[in-house]
């Protein structure tokens, strides 16, 4: 059997066989489903960002790079380091905002984003514009709790394509 090609992975539909359900089979609730797939997935991928190392980050980034270092994340490639100080260079190609509640660091077990939105009318973009809501009490657990407290901002993402042989030449996100 010859192995197929990227395309047409994406645009041939999956042929019915031995394991896969027969139209029958299928629940009602995902028939209406038919035809999602790796089309539906590309509205999904998030390109790499940039990344300053700050006092902050975990263990295992400071382990290995120093602070003030920007690097590529997820896979952490290192852009620039302060010993080198070896500039790089990026042309923007694209801008979008965005409004993000962070939950704070002693709540890692409800993760790092509590909400956010491109939404600029939305209650989390009202909060995140007035100054007197941009921290708000974070709703406690038990009565006993420590108050903490919930971070609403606003992100200036700019979309850039870095000029450096350490990157490839890809949309990536630096956000203020």
């Amino acid at each position: 059997m010859a192995k197929a090609t990227k395309q047409e992975l994406i645009t041939e539909p999956v042929q019915t066989g031995e394991l896969l359900a027969s139209p029958n089979q299928v629940p009602a609730y995902m028939k209406e489903d038919v035809g999602a797939g790796l089309q539906e997935l590309a509205q999904y991928v998030m390109p790499p960002m940039l990344k300053v190392v700050q006092k902050a980050a975990s263990d295992a980034l400071l382990n290995k790079f120093n602070v003030a270092d920007v690097i590529v994340m997820p896979n952490q490639t290192l852009l620039y380091s302060q010993e080198s100080q070896e500039p790089f260079e990026f042309v923007i190609v694209g801008f979008y905002g965005e409004f993000v509640a962070w939950n704070p660091i002693e709540a890692q077990a409800c993760g790092a984003i509590r909400e956010r939105t491109q939404d600029p009318r939305s209650p989390l973009a009202l909060k995140c514009k007035n100054d007197k809501t941009w921290s708000e009490l974070m709703p406690k657990g038990k009565p006993d709790d420590k108050d903490l407290y919930i971070r609403n901002v606003e992100h200036l993402n700019y979309i850039v394509i870095i000029e450096s042989d350490k990157v490839e030449p890809m949309p990536h996100i630096i956000s203020f």
